[in-house]
């Protein structure tokens, strides 16, 4: 081998090596911003899913208040109002608890890759 080819070389080797790191840096970018992609869509199914549950059960409790306010809420209508009020409490904590809480990596879908 002649001094100038093991210069080529050494310099052909750095080169793939800084092309590989490259690809690494671009591969790493995709990951991330596919992540945040699937980050984005989960927080949004996750209010929309959250804005259903709450909204069941305000629109049955304010049914019956506005019973309670012509004052035609039933003896046995009252215990449920009471019961639907605590649920709409509960259910508030628990979505806020869960939305507080990050999601694993894992619970979030992953891309598939397909190849045509």
């Amino acid at each position: 081998m002649k001094f100038g080819d093991r210069g080529r070389n050494s310099m052909s080797t750095d080169n793939m090596s800084m092309g590989k790191r490259v690809l690494r840096e671009i591969g790493m970018v995709a990951k991330e911003s596919v992540r945040a992609t699937y980050r984005k869509e989960w927080e949004l199914g996750f209010d929309d899913a959250a804005q259903t549950c709450l909204g069941v059960l305000s629109e049955a409790a304010d049914e019956l208040r506005t019973k309670m306010k012509t004052g035609n809420l039933s003896k046995q209508e009252q215990p449920l109002l009471a019961r639907l009020e605590e649920l709409e409490e509960e259910m508030g904590k628990r979505l806020q608890s869960a939305w507080e809480a990050e999601p694993a990596v894992e619970a979030l879908p992953q891309p598939s890759v397909s190849r045509h």
